[in-house]
């Protein structure tokens, strides 16, 4: 939708952390200009970031988001539900009506039209009258099969009919809106305040999908939504496919924020087959069943543990660890580890345990780093606290960092070394991958 790669998405966002590092932040209402100057585009990279930032103004000054947003418009939103063409779709829809579920949005487009249509009516069968069902197509019709689509919308029973062509293609928005008996919006035709005014000026579109990856920060959607508003278009609010539980929960304080929200909301951690904050509350009844008191401090330690561990990078993981340490003998360690899909296992002595636990790891993963920081503390009080361990390794010009929480001390120093080894192997790949480009090739992927 933005253009924007992983790869990308992490180099930007890394790219404007470090610049904004030691940047005094007033309030909320400076995030975007603070921001938007850093790099051009990259609007997604950009409403990470924003988010990150509205989560600590609003740690600091104890308001949730919507708070921050200007305060609550509506008590409840309207959240729809993706009907995605699978065989058993709609028997999916009549068990998330079961479930409270008030509108609905057919997927279409890679399909014939008439399929399509034949699709939705049955759609609004099953939804009845007072339930919002509407069409998006995601740019997926040719304008020839987008005019068919639009003339039979409204016998259809849709409410609106989203993105039936490429973004770029205004002219045949406006067709579309000629042609159909239910409004047009536009979804991915709409990448800043200016696509709105575009859309609305060639009566393309009587309504949008405003999303914090196209638009680069909250207070963007804000804008357009205000914007929106007083053109007498109508607002639909979403998020990407597949947002994790973090990005949902924005969504869902804008949702409450927006001045006008006619055409629902989208929140799609629910299509997450993994998802971090589910991975993070599955450690949470753990540390319930080893803890008489779970404060706020654990949850975001376990927060940031699941950002780290459940990664996609992770060539080295802890499959299990025995330390046996006190007087009188050496402090050993027997670990096992999976080593790019290997099991492997080593015993180690040392002058502590957790010198014990980091010559396991170098002897099961030979390596010549330098350990130049290593540092424990515990976010919470009492005997059965976690430990959050702080790992700092060096290998000729390059640093990092990692990071690991347990209310076992020696189990966090060891997930927390590993982490910071996996992150070291990432910067040597992509060293590697640099110096196999041609100078040439080099400069103008740049």
């Amino acid at each position: 939708m933005t253009g924007e790669t992983v790869e990308g998405l992490v180099a930007a966002t890394n790219f404007m952390a470090q610049r904004l590092e030691g940047t005094e932040i007033q309030d909320q209402n400076h995030l975007a200009s603070t921001i938007e100057p850093l790099m051009v585009a990259n609007h997604s990279a950009k409403s990470s970031i924003d988010g990150a930032l509205y989560y600590l103004i609003g740690k600091h000054t104890n308001k949730p988001m919507y708070e921050l947003l200007g305060g609550k418009k509506r008590d409840q939103a309207p959240m729809f539900w993706m009907i995605a063409g699978s065989k058993d779709e709609m028997e999916l829809a009549q068990a998330r009506i079961d479930e409270g579920y008030i509108a609905f949005k057919v997927k279409v487009g890679p399909n014939p039209p008439e399929y399509d249509l034949e699709r939705s009516e049955k759609s609004r069968k099953i939804c009845g009258d007072n339930i919002h069902v509407s069409a998006d197509a995601n740019q997926g019709y040719s304008p020839e099969n987008a005019f068919i689509f639009a003339k039979g919308a409204g016998n259809a029973g849709l409410d609106f009919f989203e993105q039936p062509v490429h973004g770029h293609d205004i002219k045949s928005m406006s067709k579309c809106a000629e042609l159909c008996d239910v409004p047009i919006g536009a979804d991915e035709g709409i990448h800043s305040i200016e696509d709105i005014q575009k859309h609305y000026d060639a009566s393309a579109a009587m309504g949008g999908s405003l999303k914090l990856i196209k638009l680069g920060s909250a207070q963007g959607v804000m804008e357009g939504a205000k914007l929106m508003q007083s053109l007498s278009m109508s607002v639909n609010l979403a998020g990407k496919t597949a947002d994790t539980s973090i990005a949902s929960a924005a969504i869902s304080h804008l949702a409450v924020s927006l001045p006008t929200l006619e055409w629902d909301a989208s929140v799609t951690n629910q299509y997450l087959t993994d998802d971090i904050v589910s991975n993070a509350f599955a450690k949470f009844k753990v540390l319930a069943d080893k803890k008489k008191h779970v404060y706020d401090e654990d949850i975001i330690a376990l927060i940031d543990d699941s950002l780290i561990i459940d990664n996609k990078v992770n060539a080295i993981s802890l499959k299990s660890l025995k330390v046996f340490a006190g007087t009188g003998e050496p402090q050993k360690a027997e670990m096992t580890l999976d080593v790019y899909g290997e099991i492997k296992q080593a015993t180690e002595t040392g002058d502590g345990p957790v010198d014990a636990i980091f010559k396991c790891i170098k002897e099961l993963y030979p390596h010549d780093v330098k350990l130049s920081l290593y540092q424990v503390h515990a976010v919470t009080e009492g005997t059965d606290a976690q430990a959050t361990v702080s790992v700092k390794i060096e290998e000729n010009d390059r640093t990092t960092v990692g990071q690991s929480a347990d209310t076992d001390t020696l189990v966090a120093s060891a997930n927390a070394y590993l982490n910071a080894l996996n992150k070291m192997l990432i910067k040597r790949e992509k060293k590697s991958l640099y110096k196999n480009i041609e100078p040439k090739k080099l400069k103008e992927s740049i």
